[in-house]
Order: C-alpha cells, then structure tokens, then sequence
C-alpha cells in the first residue's frame, strides 16, 4: 500500500535567504522525523525527503554569490 500524500503547504519566501530559512527548517522537521520514526516506511520516507531538502539547501548555496 501506498503511503498517503502529504498535504502541501503554501509557503512563500520574499528573499533568497528566507527561502533558505524555509529549506533549513523542511530539512531539520524531516530529519527529526527520520530519528523519530517508528517504522521503516516512515524512517525511509523521512530520510528521502531530507534528502530532496539537503539537495535543494546545496543548490541554492552554490548560486549565493561569494562575499569577499
């Protein structure tokens, strides 16, 4: 069985470094998540979302330009 989707939420950043604070907070809520989890389909789901959020932290990081 399919786990059931999560509803999405709406969120709105108005800088890139509130759109990184939205990406550090979806990464920890879901790290947390993963070392919370009670059982495999969870923990996986959790740890695969980290992930996706970690992906998305590195790729904004490295579009940052670099402060002299």
């Amino acid at each position: 069985e399919a786990p059931a989707a999560l509803p999405q939420a709406e969120l709105h950043a108005h800088s890139v470094f509130e759109g990184l604070g939205l990406l550090e907070d979806a990464f920890d809520r879901y790290a947390d998540a993963a070392d919370h989890a009670t059982d495999e389909t969870m923990l996986l789901e959790a740890q695969r979302l980290a992930a996706h959020a970690l992906r998305r932290l590195a790729t904004v990081h490295g579009a940052l330009p670099r402060q002299s």
